[in-house]
């Protein structure tokens, strides 16, 4: 995962704006399933780059919860207060590879406030109906919007 957040950031970011009128305030990334948790990992790793992380059906079963503890106790969370990212946590439960990610992404924002992140800045949704697919992450997108960007109001 250092790999792509390091290319996203050198060489992905360079290239659209480059190419696109880009408010570098409001830069977010998002991904789902495995791209959820890169873009998770990328939005923690990069912090002051991005304001919003979509973080759709996230594979964080693929690691112990050791392993994000240590990585969060080493973040500081609370120093950087006004460079994270909000963060939107969506997972559903309607086929058994959902059923299967849904218990770490529901720990993920006890986990991540419990290191002191602030719990304003995650926001959670599931839905137990919906499968693992593009389809169901695009009716979420909306919702994501309205959440994340609602920060501004109240953050910057």
């Amino acid at each position: 995962l250092d790999g792509l957040s390091t290319f996203m950031v050198t060489t992905l970011h360079s290239f659209i704006k480059d190419r696109y009128c880009v408010y570098e305030t409001d830069i977010g990334v998002g991904g789902s399933s495995m791209g959820g948790i890169a873009a998770f990992y990328s939005g923690l790793k990069e912090m002051g780059i991005y304001k919003y992380v979509l973080s759709y059906s996230p594979a964080f079963g693929l690691y112990e919860n050791s392993a994000f503890e240590n990585y969060f106790s080493g973040l500081a969370f609370t120093e950087s207060a006004d460079r994270l990212p909000g963060i939107h946590i969506y997972c559903g439960g309607g086929d058994p590879l959902e059923e299967s990610l849904m218990p770490s992404a529901s720990a993920m924002k006890r986990l991540l406030t419990k290191y002191g992140y602030p719990e304003m800045k995650v926001f959670e949704t599931f839905d137990n109906e919906k499968p693992h697919n593009e389809e169901s992450w695009r009716m979420i997108l909306p919702e994501s919007f309205k959440l994340l960007f609602d920060l501004r109001g109240n953050n910057g």
